[in-house]
């Protein structure tokens, strides 16, 4: 096989290996003709690429491999963004500017500036994927949060430390009834 050829078939076989991978579990993509344009002896055909019941991508070519190649590499973009946009709406949101509020916090209460400490990967992290701990010291509370990276543990941990020190703290005394005292007379 030439180079072309290779060329030609490396989208469709990236895409079949991307739909049979197990992270993203899809249906076999399935090339259908669309239309055919031209006379017999110069037709372009326009070849659409589904994966279940959906069009991914629509290619065209002056045979059915040169439109496949097209479809499917149309299809693949396609699946990677909408699997992008699909993880990142997994993820939990960024507490807003949790480190600025809680440093905000300890100004208005005349506490000392709160403490982080990088406490490094955890044993859970791979050369392909990073977790870090981070550890925030401040007002007696001491948290610690994980995340994929270090401004994200950082700002978990923040979020959590504020979170502690607003909740109204329950004293002993709140749990009793009131003591009743009787008038003599």
């Amino acid at each position: 096989t030439s180079k072309n050829t290779k060329a030609l078939q490396s989208y469709k076989n990236a895409l079949q290996e991307w739909c049979a991978d197990k992270k993203h579990k899809r249906e076999v993509p399935v090339y259908k003709t669309v239309s055919e344009k031209g006379p017999d002896h110069k037709k372009t055909y326009e070849r659409a690429c589904y994966i279940g019941d959906k069009v991914y991508g629509i290619g065209e070519g002056k045979n059915f491999k040169i439109a496949d190649t097209q479809a499917a590499e149309k299809a693949l973009l396609a699946l990677i963004e909408e699997y992008k946009s699909s993880e990142n709406s997994k993820k939990p949101k960024l507490p807003e500017n949790a480190v600025r509020k809680l440093k905000e916090f300890a100004a208005k209460n005349k506490k000392t500036t709160p403490e982080f400490r990088d406490l490094g990967e955890t044993e859970r992290s791979t050369p392909t994927k990073r977790e870090y701990k981070i550890e925030c010291r401040f007002a007696g509370v001491c948290v610690s949060a994980v995340a994929d990276d270090k401004k994200t543990a950082k700002a978990k941990a923040a979020d959590v430390a504020l979170k502690l020190l607003e909740k109204p703290q329950k004293t002993q005394n709140s749990k009793r009834k009131p003591i009743r005292v009787k008038k003599q007379g």
